[in-house]
């Protein structure tokens, strides 16, 4: 998560928590820009394939926090995208193609924002792949948002910490219920995924049977939704850029003083980032928040 923050222009602090929120123009309706490009290979995702099915391996790669782990050829890219069409996951596509043709959307990349932002990211009415469930083990060890002064932050980085040592606490209780052995220098939350399924008396290693693994996936997702709702969140959106100038940044920005602080943040960033690529269509923030017609 960390990796993904970073490339997108965001900071990570002590492993643990969003100091800065990355926010990326990725695809302009055409092409993908070359911040585009260079995040696309931090996370290992084949660039030889077409602009519109990158995005769509990101969005649905995103969806489970499921990346390769070393560059991926063409080939392997090609089988992903089969398997999405199998499984008729074709919402990823949207992502960049929208629902007419020649009508391709302007895609960016939120990364490390808090569930509020994400929310009305998502209630704008875009396409959006996102990593927004806590049924997935990357949920397991989250990051999580700062914000505020450093006098707020200290106070957040307290109780952020302190919530995570009182799950550290029953996940050991839960360990030591189920006969797991953790050893000292185990952190739990590295273990989660062996702890459940010890708690539940399933096998550590091969497939589980459907049932099981239904059992194993809703324990592990009751188990997450407990963290703190200032867990970091993930996602792509694309919308047609007179929908993101229009009926985003203009209606959200003219009330800046009443907007929650990091919405205002992330959408400074979103305007000026478009600014920059797309000035006869897009304000900057400093017009759209001044009101300049």
């Amino acid at each position: 998560m960390a990796d993904l923050t970073e490339a997108a222009g965001g900071e990570v602090e002590d492993g643990l928590f969003v100091v800065q929120p990355g926010v990326a123009l990725l695809y302009t309706g055409k092409e993908v820009t070359a911040e585009g490009m260079r995040l696309m290979g931090r996370m290992n995702i084949n660039a030889d394939q077409s602009p519109e099915r990158q995005i769509a391996e990101l969005a649905a790669r995103l969806t489970y926090f499921s990346f390769p782990k070393r560059p991926e050829t063409l080939e392997e890219s090609d089988s992903f995208h089969n398997r999405l069409q199998q499984l008729r996951h074709l919402s990823p596509y949207r992502v960049a193609q929208g629902y007419e043709d020649n009508s391709n959307n302007v895609v960016m990349l939120f990364a490390g924002i808090c569930a509020e932002t994400a929310l009305e990211v998502i209630a704008n009415k875009g396409h959006v792949g996102r990593l927004t469930t806590s049924r997935v083990g990357a949920m397991s060890s989250p990051l999580f948002r700062l914000e505020g002064p450093e006098e707020s932050r200290r106070w957040q980085r307290t109780r952020i910490k302190g919530a995570l040592e009182t799950k550290r606490a029953v996940l050991r209780q839960m360990a030591e219920h189920a006969n797991y052995e953790l050893l000292p220098d185990q952190d739990p939350l590295e273990e989660v995924r062996k702890i459940l399924k010890a708690s539940l008396k399933l096998p550590q290693d091969g497939n589980l049977s459907g049932e099981d693994k239904k059992r194993f996936e809703d324990e592990l997702e009751r188990l997450n939704r407990q963290d703190p709702g200032s867990k970091a969140l993930y996602l792509v959106d694309g919308k047609p850029l007179k929908h993101w100038g229009e009926w985003f940044l203009k209606g959200r920005l003219s009330e800046w003083a009443t907007i929650e602080s990091e919405l205002l943040e992330v959408l400074v960033k979103v305007a000026n980032q478009l600014h920059a690529v797309f000035p006869q269509d897009i304000k900057s923030a400093d017009e759209y928040m001044n009101n300049t017609k």
